[in-house]
């Protein structure tokens, strides 16, 4: 091949090996949901739901190019699409069934109760009423229905981040007995998947295990599943993509650390299909920033 030809071939190249890496990763979108303050008198308030899926959202989309969707209970407006009520966020989630495509990853963060009650379960939307179990079927988001919401997502990769334990409405506002539950675990698994993709991985990551409390520290204002979250997004270590493996595996253990100190017991779990390597991003925008807590890739 003469020099000229060479010359002219070799930008064009570049484009198709550039191209096809965009293509082979997609988009990536995230929907998070931070409610801490419920219009219902009989569901406990939480103190850092807003601020922790704030930060998330701030990290997803500045260090990891996520189009992120941020719909927390700080905004009051009922006329307001972004305030989490079930219909708000069921509503996103069928405007991204129609923007998600093959390639992409879906990425939806709560923090917020979760519910419980005659064998169903519910994340709890900002009009949750847990007055009965038909309340919450219009009033919450019943995992059910959001598990064929998300099977029409064409995504390649569904991750869920739950940053909330299992409520219990017969215990009032449930403060003690907010433990997460087998059932709980296993219907957010199901709503992982979709049968439309032809190529799907999916994750879980929760906050505690099943039997266990998520708790948030005042120490640090935040939840403490979330700060060491945070930590390992900010900070992973060099050299590759970011794997939900390694996140989870770090923050696992520096939140069972840190309950040991507080003599408590919670222990972050990973539950992955699909896929052998669920990631979040093949690259981190903006470099890396060295720090002792850098996540291992």
């Amino acid at each position: 091949m003469n020099r000229p030809l060479r010359l002219l071939l070799f930008p064009l190249l570049l484009l198709l090996a550039l191209t096809s890496t965009a293509r082979a990763e997609g988009k990536k979108w995230a929907l998070l949901v931070g409610v801490e303050q419920y219009d219902s008198a009989d569901i406990s308030h939480l103190d850092f739901a807003v601020k922790d899926v704030t930060a998330v959202a701030g990290v997803l989309k500045s260090r990891y190019g996520y189009d992120t969707r941020l719909m927390t209970s700080d905004v009051k407006s009922i006329a307001d699409p972004n305030r989490p009520t079930n219909l708000n966020v069921f509503h996103v989630l069928d405007r991204l069934a129609e923007d998600v495509g093959p390639n992409d990853t879906v990425l939806f963060y709560f923090s917020g109760h979760g519910f419980a009650r005659d064998g169903q379960n519910f994340l709890g939307s900002v009009n949750a009423d847990i007055s009965s179990v038909e309340a919450l079927q219009l009033s919450a988001i019943p995992l059910n229905s959001l598990t064929k919401k998300v099977q029409k997502l064409k995504a390649r990769q569904v991750i869920f981040i739950m940053d909330a334990c299992r409520n219990d409405p017969e215990k009032g506002k449930g403060d003690g007995d907010n433990k997460l539950t087998n059932d709980f675990s296993k219907s957010l698994i199901v709503a992982a998947r979709s049968t439309e993709a032809q190529v799907r991985g999916s994750a879980v990551l929760f906050a505690c295990s099943e039997g266990e409390r998520a708790f948030e520290d005042a120490d640090k204002g935040q939840s403490a599943f979330t700060y060491y979250l945070l930590d390992a997004l900010e900070h992973p270590a060099a050299g590759g993509p970011v794997q939900m493996a390694d996140v989870a595996e770090y923050v696992q253990k520096q939140v069972g650390a840190w309950a040991r100190e507080h003599n408590k017991k919670q222990t972050p779990e990973l539950k992955t299909e699909g896929a052998a390597k669920i990631v979040l991003s093949d690259k981190v925008v903006g470099g890396i920033k060295p720090t002792g807590g850098s996540v291992k890739i």
